[in-house]
């Protein structure tokens, strides 16, 4: 009786290891490295888009004026908005003024509609333009 124990005890020991070594997980083989393919040569110019010519633009006159609407309204501001709030996350407060934000975010502030000024509203955690 004893013997059988041992023995019936050895088998599912060893029916657990052979078990547990098949169900390991299995690496993703690497993927074969690719040969290089011969193409025509690309000169820098072609791939480079700060080597272009720049596109040629509009006299400043014919530039649409800033106004407080399509200021609020563009891009620029909305993401500068995200900027001051992932700033005011990163250091868990808000800055004391707007000035500090754009010094240590070493920014330039956005063109802004004549008579109007940026200000932070510290309760919102935001970006405001003030008249």
């Amino acid at each position: 009786m004893k013997q059988i124990l041992v023995v019936g005890s050895l088998v599912l020991l060893g029916g657990s290891m052979l078990f547990s070594a098949g169900c390991r997980r299995k690496r993703p083989e690497p993927a074969p490295a690719e040969t290089p393919s011969v193409e025509a040569p690309v000169s820098v110019a072609e791939t480079s888009p700060k080597l272009q010519a720049p596109a040629p633009s509009a006299p400043s006159s014919a530039k649409e004026p800033v106004t407080v609407e399509n200021f609020q309204s563009s891009t620029e501001f909305a993401d500068l908005t995200k900027d001051f709030q992932l700033y005011c996350a990163r250091k868990g407060r808000v800055p004391t003024d707007i000035n500090e934000f754009f010094q240590e975010q070493k920014i330039k502030p956005p063109p802004i509609p004549p008579g109007t000024r940026l200000a932070i509203d510290a309760k919102e955690r935001r970006i405001v333009l003030l008249k």
